[in-house]
C-alpha cells in the first residue's frame, strides 16, 4: 500500500480521522493480500469500502452528475482506476463537496503503476511492461499533486493498492 498525505493543516493530523484511517488500511491490506482471478475492478473495492460504512455515490449537485463513491462520518471516498484525465475530475468534485461542507477530508484510492501495468497486459496481452493504457495511477497523482495542493484544498489522503501477478490464479 502507497500512501501519501496532502493540505492537512496540522503535520501531526495527516491521515485525519485515526479510527477511518486504520479501517481503509484493513480494507486495503486485506483486498493486497487476496489471491484473485482477475484483478479487482473499481466497484469490487467500493463494495469492500460499502460494506465498511461507506454511504452510496454523492454528487456534486443536482444539475450536474459529477460523484465521488460515498461518504463515512464526513470523510469521503473516491476509488478510481480509470483514464488518467479523468481522475482529475473525482478530485475537483471531492473538492466541491469539501467546499461546500460536507466534507471534513477523503482518500482517493487508486492504483500503484505496477497495478496498473499488469491491469493493462491482463487486458492487452500484447502491451508492452510497464506500460499502463492510459491508466491513472498513485505516481501520476502523487506527481501532480505537488502543484495541485495550491488550489486543490480538500485534505486528502492518496492510497494506492498494489497488486502483483503472484495474486491472480492461473
Amino acid at each position: 500500500m502507497l500512501i501519501e498525505n496532502f493540505n492537512f493543516s496540522i503535520p501531526n493530523m495527516a491521515g485525519g480521522d485515526k479510527l477511518t484511517r486504520s479501517l481503509v488500511d484493513s480494507i486495503v491490506e486485506g483486498i493486497e493480500k487476496s489471491k484473485f482471478d482477475d484483478i479487482p475492478k473499481q466497484t469490487d473495492v467500493v463494495r469492500s469500502f460499502r460494506e465498511a460504512g461507506w454511504g452510496e455515490k454523492v454528487a456534486v449537485g443536482k444539475e450536474l452528475n459529477h460523484t465521488i463513491d460515498g461518504i463515512l462520518e464526513g470523510v469521503g471516498l473516491c476509488v478510481y482506476f480509470g483514464h488518467s484525465g479523468a481522475a482529475f475530475q473525482k478530485i475537483m468534485a471531492m473538492q466541491s463537496i469539501f467546499m461546500s461542507g460536507r466534507l471534513s477530508e477523503c482518500y482517493f484510492v487508486t492504483q500503484s503503476l505496477d497495478t496498473a501495468s499488469l491491469r493493462n497486459i491482463t487486458v492487452n496481452p500484447r502491451a508492452k511492461p510497464g506500460v499502463t493504457g492510459n491508466r491513472i495511477t498513485f505516481e501520476e497523482i502523487n506527481k501532480a499533486m505537488d502543484r495541485y495542493h495550491r488550489f486543490i484544498t480538500v485534505p486528502m489522503t492518496l492510497v494506492g493498492i498494489e497488486i502483483s501477478e503472484s495474486q491472480l490464479r492461473e
